[in-house]
């Protein structure tokens, strides 16, 4: 995020660090090992349903699901929807998931197929958010006599 500042001539007091809803995932048993090695049971597992976790480790590494990434998302979405409405916002994330997972929500995707919006190591894109038009709650008329 500094390079990047520093890059478009940012000044440093605009970056704001965010270190509660852009953990990594936490990846239990698969922690440390080359995601090549790992990537299509992790895959598979979120294809399944977004509430699969990998298996734990010994360690105590967290093992987090995909609704664990985007609760933390949609978090992270709240607070920069309150702070910085109608404002382009950069997100430096420590993995591909948080992104493609945030992504996803953006375009009104399921979770589970977050792995689509997939990111390489520096990779930066615009996202523009799909905006989903809800159906008006219905009115009942209260009778008044």
């Amino acid at each position: 995020a500094e390079v990047v500042c520093y890059e478009l001539r940012v000044p440093r007091e605009r970056l704001v660090p965010e270190f509660a809803f852009l953990d990594k995932r936490g990846m239990g048993v698969f922690e440390g090992r080359k995601w090549e090695e790992v990537e299509g049971e992790v895959e598979g597992l979120d294809r399944e349903t977004e509430y699969g976790r990998p298996p734990m480790g010994e360690d105590g590494t967290p093992n987090d699901s995909l609704e664990d990434v985007a609760v933390r998302v949609k978090q992270l979405l709240s607070k920069l929807e309150t702070q910085y409405f109608a404002a382009d916002v950069l997100v430096v994330a420590p993995d591909s998931t948080n992104l493609s997972v945030f992504e996803a929500l953006l375009k009104n995707v399921d979770i589970r197929d977050h792995e689509r919006f997939a990111y390489k190591c520096g990779e930066a894109r615009a996202v523009d958010p799909v905006i989903v038009k809800r159906a008006a709650p219905a009115v009942i008329p209260l009778d008044s006599a």
